[in-house]
């Protein structure tokens, strides 16, 4: 990775830059991110107030795909938690998301590019949930 950009550790926040470009989130919810998340590290080390910001832009923002947020083929297959959840392990995330928390040999794997899957595929269907999910 790079110290700055998409394959960052502070990623996330040119993500949330880039859905807020793209129309994806709202302005307040913008706002509110720029003034709870200021001194979160990249996302990294949250407060509440952030980690509410943070879960209300990817509800606001919905799934999308990740190299295209305009891409109409298929269905989209991220989100901004269900990414920091893998990617960070942030068990906040991961409870925002329907997910379970990746253990320490998932993070490394994803972070090498490995797909993990830590989700029922209805979930990343946007199908609704079952007992089991």
């Amino acid at each position: 990775g790079t110290d700055a950009g998409t394959c960052s550790p502070g990623r996330h926040v040119f993500t949330v830059e880039q859905l807020f470009e793209q129309a994806m989130i709202s302005q307040p919810t913008k706002r509110a991110i720029e003034l709870g998340c200021a001194d979160s590290l990249g996302f990294t080390q949250p407060s509440e107030e952030c980690r509410a910001s943070l879960a209300t832009a990817s509800d606001e923002a919905g799934a999308y795909n990740n190299y295209n947020v305009h891409d109409t083929c298929g269905p989209p297959t991220a989100t901004l938690m269900t990414d920091m959840c893998r990617s960070l392990g942030a068990d906040w995330a991961c409870q925002h998301a329907g997910m379970r928390t990746p253990t320490p040999s998932e993070l490394t794997a994803y972070a090498e590019g490995a797909g993990v899957e830590l989700l029922p595929r209805s979930r990343l269907l946007g199908l609704p949930r079952t007992s089991s999910s």
